[in-house]
């Protein structure tokens, strides 16, 4: 179903790139998408560009602008989890259950390097009591790694809220201890 969106998505953007440029319809393929859209498969600069400026859309709460461009993403590199673990929150936030959990299975089949932070970030509250997300839950909380314990040998708590960017991620339980890790440094308080 998120396939079949990404390509109308797709499809619509070479209609209107057609009509704003006077191109001929011989151009409208899907690298003509990527292209009109700043984005080529050589371009990674482009593609960090765009995804800067997805998650930038996403902070704003242009909710439907950061998904377009994060599926324009898609288009061009497949194979960025952060990709379409961003499509699943802006999804998730346009309250689009179906497409959300599409999309963050999609991130998590394609190795999002924390699954737990992932499914317990804040942008999936809106969803989260609906049957696929909790499927879906269920499906990863036996991949999801547990928190790694700097020095204490007290047992892993529940996550209150997890923000993530990148490789950053900043996690607070329900006793208020606050982990923050970054790629392989991780603080605890």
């Amino acid at each position: 179903m998120m396939f079949k969106r990404a390509a109308i998505v797709g499809i619509a953007m070479l209609t209107l790139a057609a009509c704003d440029t006077g191109s001929s319809g011989s151009e409208n393929t899907e690298d003509g998408a990527a292209s009109e859209s700043g984005l080529s498969e050589g371009g990674s600069a482009n593609i960090e560009s765009q995804l800067a400026n997805a998650y930038n859309s996403l902070a704003q709460g242009n909710l439907a602008e950061a998904a377009d461009l994060a599926r324009s993403i898609i288009l061009v590199n497949p194979n960025k989890p952060e990709v379409y673990l961003l499509l699943a929150r802006a999804e998730a936030r346009l309250k689009n259950t179906g497409n959300a959990t599409d999309a963050l299975s999609m991130a998590l089949d394609k190795g999002f390097h924390d699954p737990r932070g992932a499914i317990n970030h804040p942008d999936f509250d809106q969803i989260r009591n609906d049957e696929q997300f909790i499927a879906l839950s269920r499906k990863y909380a036996a991949k999801a790694s547990p928190s790694k314990a700097s020095g204490s040998k007290a047992p892993p708590s529940q996550n209150r809220s997890t923000i993530t960017s990148g490789d950053v991620s900043i996690t607070e339980d329900e006793n208020g201890r606050s982990r923050i890790r970054a790629g392989d440094i991780v603080i605890e308080d």
